[in-house]
């Protein structure tokens, strides 16, 4: 009889704990002052700050969206789990528009995304230069 009682005592802890986790956590707030700190031809680097607000539990990564300004759909822009408050978007288009967002993710789920970066022009950071030649070869 008392085996079974202990079993029934953890029965009601499970679901005094099942009933705290609802009340008490959510998913957390989203990431601030999403900023691109580096631009190439190819990619993007972005940082951000942790949410405000954590959901009463602690952040355990970030989902980092892109789209291009042409499009409606967002796409995740990385394959492995992003832990770091910076992150850099590769195998973008050159001299293309994209916007970023990121949503701060934790056990209970993923919280609502920051307000979308952009639009940012992929490009080389030194330019693109034309050689001219008009005027080469010219004799005097």
């Amino acid at each position: 009889m008392t085996a079974q009682y202990v079993t029934l005592g953890h029965v009601y802890f499970i679901m005094d704990l099942m009933e705290f986790l609802m009340l008490y956590l959510d998913v957390p707030g989203a990431p601030r002052n999403l900023q691109p700190t580096d631009v190439s031809k190819s990619s993007v680097t972005l940082t951000w700050e942790v949410p405000e607000q954590d959901g009463g539990s602690p952040v355990t990564g970030y989902v980092v969206e892109r789209r291009q300004t042409t499009a409606t759909r967002w796409t995740k822009a990385h394959k492995q789990t992003v832990t770091d408050t910076t992150f850099t978007a590769t195998d973008l288009l050159e001299m293309a528009e994209y916007e970023f967002r990121v949503a701060a993710e934790n056990i209970t789920g993923i919280g609502k995304p920051c307000q979308p970066v952009g639009p940012i022009l992929t490009k080389s950071p030194f330019g693109t230069y034309l050689l001219s030649t008009v005027g080469m070869n010219q004799t005097h």
